[in-house]
Parts: structure tokens; C-alpha cells; sequence
């Protein structure tokens, strides 16, 4: 028996952790407002690889601090509606707008009010980001359960935290030394205890920060799963580390320049899956189980209903997401119903070319799906 997995969310610290936000802010844009190696180096390149912004998009940047991301998204030709929680870090955002930015609209709002995210605007955004927040959020399924009805078809989620694994608050940096063959050799690495409980620590975020703030740890498989829950997928994920070699101003000897092998950061994107939906209409007798006529120009057909390559291309030209698993899963209903169509044996090869969307924004690449019955199961991909 499965036991059902943990509530992400800890809403009895809803309420402090705003408290906590807001007499750091000013201490903290000051420490970091103008970026760090963090942001500069691992945070916002990756951030933008997977966002592959284009101008003219309208993008949600959630948590958005004292909103220098979302000023980098202004510049790269977004329209910008940048929320936070911190009356403060919203002040500090607006004063630094200057000229430029005016393309960036701020908010005071918490992204755990559900009702309020949804003023902004059911289906007006091309994406949405959250970088280096969630992990500082009491609650996050009244967001992420919100974002897609903000996120226009095939919108994107794009979010950055404190790697769940490595650099958590019960991950501890080693170092040793040992003699390798006659030279001495130091080994970083990250030892890992109490990593699939879902908790919550204190700590500090920049060295120096007067006041820790709350870290609420949530596994990878919590996170993603909470995700996947509200109808994202996930399509596109990355750990960066510092490079070796990479010189970190002021950090001490574990600094994590060090742990070029092991990632402090780790950022994701998630596409909203769907696909268009005809409005509710009666069923039509002359249909069969598929949802496209066997009757054509007023006579039955005597062919079968529709082949697989006519079906895929009907499905390819519904399917906004363009998502390959839907696809599939789509033509393995069409066989379920019409199983004397392509055949009844299990593996059969069905020719039919569906995209699927290739992460590096090429374009639309064509592959083969191979259906192995009725399960779904395909190869090649």
C-alpha cells in the first residue's frame, strides 16, 4: 500500500515569514541588490537558457525581491508583472526602476493568496518565474495549483531553489585529504541525512545577514510531484556548479567554488500540458468512439474510419503543447477503439511523424512513436 505523500505547504508560518521578509529586505538588497557570483554565474544564465525569452512576451516573476530579474526580463524586451510578499523589497524594486524599466509593473502580493493572483489575469501570460523563492514560501500549492489558468496555452513555469540534495539544511560540506599514490589530494563532497521528510530550518542566505529567515526543505520528488499535480510537465531541468577554478570573493575554505562535481542550485522548467477542448456538444450518431466521423459526405465510409497518419496530423493541429506523450497516448485511444485499423498485435510500428518540442528552441523536430499494444509504452524518443 502507497501512503499518500506529505503536504508540501506549512501555513502556520504563512504570516512570520513575511515578518522575517520585511525586516531583511533593505539589509539584503543592499548585501546582493546588484548581484552575486550566485546569481551572475549560476542562477540567471540558467534561468534565461530555459525561459528563451522573446520580445513581446508577458511574464509573471513571482517573489520577484528587490526585482533585478525582473528588470533583466524588461530589458530583454518582456512586459513585466513582478509580485512579492515584502512591502519593503516593493519599494526597494520601484526605487531602483529608474529609466528604462517601465515596461516592469510591480505588486504587493502574496503568492500563497490564490484569489489575488488571480486578478492579474486568467490566461495573459507567456510564462512565469520564481527564482531562489520557493524554498522560502510557507505554502506553495495555492500557486502552483493558480499558475496555470494565468498561463496562456503551452505558458511555461521557470523556477530556481537551494538544490533539495545538496545544499539543504541538513547537508553538511566535507573535505578530506588523502595520499594518492605518493601526492596528496583534497576531496570536497556533501555529506546528506534527513533528506525525504519534508522540514523546516533556520538560516541565512547571505553571510552576515542579521536575521535568519525560514528554509522549508521539500524533496525532489515533493516538489515535482506538487507540480505535476496541477497539470505541469516537466521538460527541461539543470544543476549548475561553478566552474573549476572560479574565484569566490570573501567565502571561506568550503566555499562552494570548490565543489565543481556537485551543484548548489537547482532550476526547472515546467510547460503547462493541455491541450484545446471543443465546447460540450451532443454525441453525434453517426460517430463512433473516436471523436471523428466514420460517415463522410453523407455515406458510411466502407474504409476504416480514419488512418493513423490522417489522425496524427487531426491531433498535431489540436495540440497547442505540442507534447509528444499526449500524442501518443492520443493515437493508443484511436487503436483501443478502432483495433482492427493498424492491427491487433502488440509493437506494432505506427508511421505517423509527431513532433515533439526540442528544448534548445530549434524548432519542431519529427520523430517515430512506437506503440507497443495498448500500454502507451513508446521508443525512440
Amino acid at each position: 500500500m502507497v501512503e499518500d505523500a506529505p503536504s508540501p505547504d506549512f501555513p502556520e508560518l504563512k504570516d512570520e515569514t513575511v515578518q522575517v521578509w520585511n525586516s531583511i529586505a533593505e539589509w539584503w538588497d543592499d548585501a546582493i541588490g546588484d548581484g552575486n557570483d550566485f546569481q551572475t554565474v549560476l542562477i540567471e544564465p540558467a534561468t534565461e537558457r530555459m525561459l528563451e525569452l522573446q520580445p513581446g512576451e508577458t511574464v509573471l516573476d513571482v517573489a520577484c525581491g528587490a526585482g533585478r530579474f525582473a528588470r533583466r526580463m524588461a530589458d530583454l524586451g518582456a512586459d513585466v508583472v513582478a509580485i512579492d510578499q515584502s512591502e519593503r523589497f516593493i519599494k526597494r524594486a520601484r526605487s531602483r526602476a529608474g529609466e528604462g524599466h517601465s515596461r516592469v509593473e510591480y505588486r504587493v502580493m502574496n503568492a500563497s493568496d490564490s484569489e489575488g493572483l488571480l486578478t492579474l489575469g486568467l490566461g495573459r501570460f507567456d510564462a512565469a518565474v520564481c527564482t531562489m523563492a520557493l524554498m522560502d514560501m510557507a505554502m506553495i500549492e495555492p500557486l502552483l495549483s493558480t499558475l496555470p489558468r494565468l498561463l496562456k496555452p503551452g505558458g511555461r513555469f521557470v523556477f530556481s531553489v537551494v538544490h533539495p540534495v545538496f545544499n539543504s539544511g541538513t547537508s553538511r560540506q566535507t573535505a578530506e585529504r588523502w595520499d594518492k599514490e605518493g601526492a596528496l589530494v583534497t576531496e570536497f563532497g556533501v555529506r546528506v541525512t534527513c533528506y525525504l521528510e519534508p522540514y523546516i530550518h533556520m538560516g541565512v542566505g547571505v553571510p552576515g545577514q542579521p536575521q535568519p529567515q525560514h528554509y522549508f526543505h521539500r524533496p525532489v520528488s515533493l516538489l515535482f510531484n506538487t507540480c505535476f499535480k496541477y497539470g505541469f510537465v516537466l521538460d527541461r531541468m539543470e544543476e549548475p556548479a561553478f566552474p573549476a577554478g572560479s574565484d569566490l570573493s570573501g567565502e571561506g575554505p568550503l566555499s562552494w567554488n570548490r565543489f565543481h562535481l556537485i551543484p548548489p542550485v537547482l532550476a526547472a522548467r515546467m510547460p503547462v500540458a493541455g491541450v484545446d477542448r471543443p465546447a460540450a456538444r451532443r454525441p453525434d450518431p453517426r460517430r463512433g468512439p473516436c471523436s471523428f466521423p466514420r460517415q463522410v459526405g453523407g455515406r458510411r465510409c466502407s474504409a476504416s474510419p480514419l488512418q493513423p497518419s490522417r489522425y496524427v496530423a487531426r491531433i498535431r493541429n489540436r495540440c497547442r503543447a505540442r507534447n509528444p506523450l499526449l500524442l501518443s497516448w492520443l493515437v493508443v485511444r484511436y487503436r483501443r477503439h478502432h483495433p482492427g485499423d493498424a492491427g491487433r498485435d502488440a509493437g506494432v510500428e505506427i508511421a505517423g511523424e509527431l513532433p515533439s518540442r526540442r528544448l534548445s528552441g530549434a524548432g519542431i523536430r519529427r520523430t517515430r512513436v512506437r506503440l507497443h499494444g495498448t500500454s502507451g509504452r513508446r521508443a525512440g524518443i
